[in-house]
C-alpha cells in the first residue's frame, strides 16, 4: 500500500501531478496495458480529444457515475479540477471476461473510496485506520483488529463491528474478544440487524431486544453507514467511548465495504453476460436475464424427463470364432519348435517335435521280440507241435501291437497343427531341453474365419442385456473408430473376473468391421438397453443401492 500513500499525499498536496498519481497506482493495481488521464467538461467535451470512440465513451461514462468497465477498456473519476471538469483515468485492461471486468470493478471502487475519504478530510488516526483496513482481506481476524483499533481512538472498553452485505451480516467481530461463541456471534448480528433496520443513535432501554441484550445495561452509542441496497458497516461503542470518533469511522469506512463487498455475484455476471448477448432489439435488456433463465430451467427438464438412449457398458476382448487348442500327447522333452506365436500355418504343418530315442529302443526290441515269435512259431508249425505254436502265435499277436502301438506314440511326437490358421501361445523356443507333462497346453490355432467379441457385463447390468441387442464397440488400438455388433448369447453363469461378478456375454461383430482385427484386442462396449430418461439414468445406481441396502 506504499504507492497508493504516495498517490494520496500527492492528492492532499494539491500539486499539478496529483492525479496523475492516483492513475499510475490504478494502472499498476490492474496490470493495464496502458492509460490516459483526460478531463471532461460538464458539455461532455474531452481534454485531450486524441483517444478512440470506445475511450470518450467510457471517460464521461465514468464521469457521471464514476467506475465504468466495459470490454478491455475500465474509467474512473478521479475528482474535479480548478475549472470544474470532471478528472478521469482511461485504462486498457490486459485481459477480457467477466472475471477480468469483476476484478476490474472491485479495484477502482475501493481505491476511489479510499480516494474519496482522504479528500473529505477528517482524523489522520482514522484515515490510517481505514486505509490499513483496505489492505486486510477483511477476514474475522481482520475486522477484530480493526475494533481493536477504533475502541482506542474512541477510548471505549468495547467496541463491536458489523460488515453488511444487503442488510446480511457477513462479518462480525468485537474488540472485546477475538475469538466469539456461538451465542455471542449471534446476539451481536441480531442487533446489527436491528441498528440496519432503524435503531436509534442512542440506545440501551428503547425496546430493541438484540441491542439491549448486547449492550447488558449501557447507553452503547450505535453508528451506521449503509447504502442504498443495504451494505455498508454498523457499529456499537460502550460508554465512556466518544460517538463522535465512531460514526467518523463509520462514514470513512463504509465507502470501502462497499466496494470490497460490491463483486458481482454468479447470478450477476449471468445477467450481465446474458444482457449483452445477440437478442432481438424486440426484447428488453431487462427482461432477458428471466428469459434466459426459464429457458435454462425448461432445457434442464427436457433433459431430465426426455428418454435417451439407456446403454450399458462394459470391457471386451476379440476372439475368433474357431479356436484349437493343441497340447502335450506324450510326456517328454521337447527336441525342436518350428514355430513362433503369430505365423500363420496349414492344415497339418509341424509345429513342435518331442525326443523319441527312448520310444524308438522301445520300438526296436519290440520288432526284435516280434521276428523271435514268428520263429518259434514257424518252427512248431513244422515239428507239428500244435500246442507250441499256439503259444507262439499268442505272444507274435502281442509283440505285434506293441509294435503298432509304439509306432503311434513315435508319430505323436511330431505335433501338427489341426487347422489352418495363426499360432498363440508362448514361445515355446524358449522351452527347449525341458520336459512337458501329457495334456499340458503348448499353442492355440485361430481360424481365419472371422471374430466376435466377448463383454464381461457386471451382474447389476445382466438384466437389461438380451440376445439380439445392438453393441457399439472401440478397441484401444483404435480409439477413433468404431465397431458394430449384435448380441448372440449370455452365459446364464456368473463368473468373478478381477473381484467382479460378471457374465460373459458373446457378441458377432458386422462383417464390414470384422476387417484388420486379432485375437487379443480389448477394448469397452455399449450395449443398447432401450430407453429411459436421463433423470432416472442418473438416480438409478442410488436407487438400487438403497434398495439393496434397506430392502426396500
Amino acid at each position: 500500500m506504499s504507492r497508493l500513500r504516495q498517490a494520496l499525499d500527492a492528492l492532499a498536496a494539491d500539486g499539478p501531478g496529483r492525479f496523475r498519481e492516483v492513475a499510475l497506482f490504478q494502472s499498476q493495481l490492474l496490470n493495464s496495458e496502458a492509460h490516459a488521464l483526460v478531463s471532461v467538461a460538464p458539455d461532455g467535451t474531452i481534454d485531450p480529444p486524441a483517444l478512440d470512440p470506445q475511450a470518450d465513451g467510457l471517460a464521461r461514462a465514468a464521469a457521471r457515475d464514476g467506475v465504468v468497465v466495459e470490454g478491455r477498456g475500465a474509467a474512473a473519476l478521479l475528482g474535479q479540477d480548478g475549472e470544474g471538469r470532471s478528472v478521469v483515468a482511461v485504462h486498457r485492461l490486459s485481459q477480457e471476461g467477466p472475471l477480468a471486468q469483476a476484478l476490474a470493478r472491485e479495484r477502482l471502487e475501493l481505491v476511489r473510496a479510499i480516494v474519496g475519504a482522504q479528500t473529505a478530510g477528517g482524523s489522520a488516526a482514522i484515515e490510517a485506520l481505514v486505509l490499513d483496513s483496505a489492505a486486510t482481506d477483511l477476514t474475522d481476524r481482520d475486522v477484530h483488529a480493526m475494533a481493536v483499533r477504533a475502541a482506542g481512538l474512541a477510548g471505549a472498553p468495547r467496541v463491536a463491528i458489523a460488515l453488511l452485505r444487503r442488510l446480511r451480516v457477513v462479518r462480525v467481530a468485537d474488540s472485546a474478544s477475538e475469538t466469539l461463541s456461538a451465542e455471542a456471534r449471534r446476539a451481536l448480528e441480531l442487533a446489527a440487524g436491528e441498528v440496519a433496520d432503524g435503531a436509534v443513535a442512542t440506545a440501551g432501554a428503547g425496546g430493541f431486544l438484540a441491542i439491549d441484550r448486547v449492550a447488558e445495561g449501557a447507553a452503547v452509542h450505535i453508528a451506521r453507514s449503509l447504502g442504498a441496497d443495504g451494505t455498508g458497516i454498523v457499529m456499537l461503542c460502550w460508554p465512556p467511548g466518544e460517538a463522535a470518533v465512531v460514526a467518523a469511522l463509520a462514514r470513512r469506512a463504509a465507502p470501502m465495504v462497499v466496494a470490497r463487498f460490491a463483486r458481482p455475484g454468479l447470478s450477476d455476471r449471468f445477467d450481465r453476460l446474458v444482457s449483452s448477448g445477440p437478442w432481438p432489439a424486440a426484447i428488453e435488456s431487462a427482461r432477458r436475464p428471466k428469459i434466459a433463465r426459464r429457458l435454462l430451467a425448461g432445457a434442464a427438464f427436457l433433459g431430465l424427463v426426455l428418454p435417451l438412449p439407456d446403454r450399458v457398458q462394459a470391457p471386451l476382448r476379440i476372439e475368433p470364432l474357431q479356436r484349437r487348442v493343441v497340447t502335450a500327447p506324450v510326456s517328454a522333452r521337447i527336441d525342436a519348435v518350428f514355430v513362433n506365436p503369430g505365423d500363420r500355418v496349414a492344415a497339418g504343418a509341424v509345429l513342435v517335435r518331442f525326443d523319441a530315442a527312448g520310444l524308438a529302443r522301445e520300438r526296436d526290441e519290440a520288432a526284435a521280440a516280434l521276428q523271435a515269435a514268428s520263429s518259434q512259431a514257424a518252427s512248431a508249425r513244422a515239428d507239428g507241435d500244435v500246442e507250441a505254436e499256439r503259444l507262439a502265435q499268442l505272444k507274435l499277436a502281442q509283440l505285434s501291437g506293441q509294435v503298432a502301438l509304439l509306432e503311434n506314440r513315435i508319430a505323436e511326437t511330431e505335433v501338427k497343427a489341426p487347422i489352418a490358421g495363426t499360432v498363440n501361445g508362448e514361445d515355446l523356443r524358449q522351452r527347449v531341453g525341458a520336459t512337458v507333462g501329457r495334456g499340458e497346453s503348448l499353442f492355440s490355432i485361430a481360424a481365419p474365419g472371422g471374430y466376435r467379441a466377448q463383454l464381461l457385463v457386471g451382474d447389476s447390468d445382466v438384466g437389461r442385456v438380451q440376445a439380439g441387442s445392438r453393441v457399439s464397440m472401440r478397441l484401444a488400438s483404435r480409439p477413433l473408430g468404431r465397431l458394430g455388433g449384435t448380441v448372440s448369447r449370455v452365459y446364464p453363469l456368473a463368473e468373478v473376473v478381477d473381484g467382479r461378478n460378471v457374465f460373459r456375454t458373446l457378441v458377432t461383430i458386422d462383417r464390414d468391421d470384422s476387417a484388420d482385427l486379432r485375437a487379443g484386442m480389448s477394448g469397452t462396449g455399449w450395449v443398447s438397453g432401450g430407453w429411459a430418461p436421463l433423470g432416472w439414468q442418473a438416480v438409478r445406481p442410488v436407487v438400487r443401492w438403497v434398495r439393496l441396502r434397506l430392502w426396500i
